[in-house]
C-alpha cells in the first residue's frame, strides 16, 4: 500500500524534472548561440585591430621566429616581458599556439645572440625576465646622412689589366 501512495508523488516529482531538463535544454542552446555570435563579434574586431594596428604581419605561415620577432617589434613598452611578448602574439597570431616555455626559450637565444633585445634582468619565481629591444635593430630608422657618409668612404677597385687569349699583356 505504502508503494501505491508515493507512486503520485514520484510521477509529480519526475515531470518537475523534466521540465527542468527541458528549461536547461534551451538554456544551453541560447547561450550556445550567444557564444557563437561572440565569438563572430571577437574575429570582427582582432581583424579591425590588426588593421589599425601599425603595420601587422599577420602571417602565420611563416616561421615562428619570424612571428615572434614581429610581435617584439610591435612592442612599445620599455622594458618589456615575456607576457607583453605573448600579448602581442595573441594578436598577431590567435591561431598560433602559446607555449611559455618555447618562448622563453627563443627569447633568450634572440637576446644571447644580441639580435633585436637585451635582456636587462633576469627572471626568478616571483619576477619575469624584462628586455629591452636594441635600438640597431630597427632597420627602418636608418638615418640618411649616415647612409651617404659610409657609401662615400667605400673605395672602388682599380680594375685589372685586361687580358687576350695568345696575345701579351694589353697596355692600358
Amino acid at each position: 500500500m505504502s508503494e501505491t501512495n508515493f507512486e503520485p508523488e514520484l510521477q509529480s516529482l519526475m515531470l518537475k524534472i523534466l521540465v527542468e531538463i527541458e528549461s536547461d535544454r534551451k538554456e544551453v542552446e541560447i547561450r550556445q548561440k550567444r557564444i557563437s555570435k561572440n565569438e563572430a563579434l571577437v574575429q570582427a574586431m582582432r581583424g579591425s585591430l590588426n588593421v589599425s594596428n601599425k603595420a601587422v604581419d599577420t602571417n602565420i605561415y611563416g616561421n615562428k621566429a619570424v612571428i615572434l620577432k614581429n610581435a617584439i617589434e610591435r612592442i612599445t613598452k620599455t622594458p618589456f616581458t615575456q607576457d607583453d611578448v605573448e600579448e602581442q602574439l595573441k594578436i598577431i597570431a590567435p591561431e598560433l599556439p602559446i607555449v611559455r616555455d618555447r618562448i622563453r626559450a627563443n627569447l633568450w637565444t634572440l637576446q644571447s645572440k644580441g639580435e633585436l633585445i637585451k635582456q636587462i634582468s633576469k627572471g626568478n619565481n616571483r619576477e619575469l625576465a624584462q628586455f629591452e629591444k636594441i635600438p640597431s635593430a630597427h632597420h627602418h630608422n636608418v638615418n640618411v646622412n649616415q647612409s651617404k657618409i659610409i657609401i662615400s668612404k667605400i673605395s672602388i677597385p682599380q680594375r685589372r689589366p685586361a687580358f687576350k687569349l695568345g696575345a701579351e699583356k694589353v697596355d692600358e
